[in-house]
């Protein structure tokens, strides 16, 4: 007889205390500000267990810093992470072609479960991003992680 382990929508290790969120708070305050889809939509109930069967998916953005190529060009940065808003990434027009791209408005921006700057460390992403995992992959449960962009 097979045994199946429910989907859990956020693997539960003992002594984690991480609460469960839905959507961050200044992604529902921010006017703009578009939720990125599918990220809340596994609900947990009380035992912890997806209500529609879904793992749960993290999106996490880090923005990355000019190359010497682009800084030698004098070209501007148009994507930004606030401290303030964390979760947001906000793209801003520098120039007339840019508000062309971005429908005629001035800035826009997305929310993600967690943002990261050019002058954040590799280490702070992994402590935030990957080793919840790895310590969770440990426990019994499985995880992937994706990674894509220039490297």
């Amino acid at each position: 007889m097979r045994v199946v382990r429910p989907t859990s929508a956020r693997a539960k290790c003992p002594g984690d205390e991480e609460p469960e969120t839905p959507a961050p708070p200044q992604a529902k305050q921010l006017p703009g500000v578009s939720p990125v889809g599918g990220i809340y939509a596994a609900k947990p109930d009380k035992s912890g267990n997806s209500q529609d069967g879904i793992g749960r998916v993290r999106v996490c953005v880090r923005v990355r810093p000019r190359n010497p190529k682009e800084t030698a060009k004098g070209a501007k940065q148009c994507v930004h992470t606030s401290a303030l808003h964390k979760g947001v990434v906000t793209l801003r027009a520098v120039d007339n072609l840019t508000m062309f791209s971005l429908h005629g408005q001035q800035n826009r921006s997305f929310a993600y479960d967690a943002t990261f700057s050019e002058h954040d460390k590799s280490l702070t992403i992994y402590q935030e991003c990957v080793a919840p995992l790895v310590k969770r992959c440990f426990a019994g449960y499985r995880a992937t992680i994706i990674a894509y962009g220039q490297t």
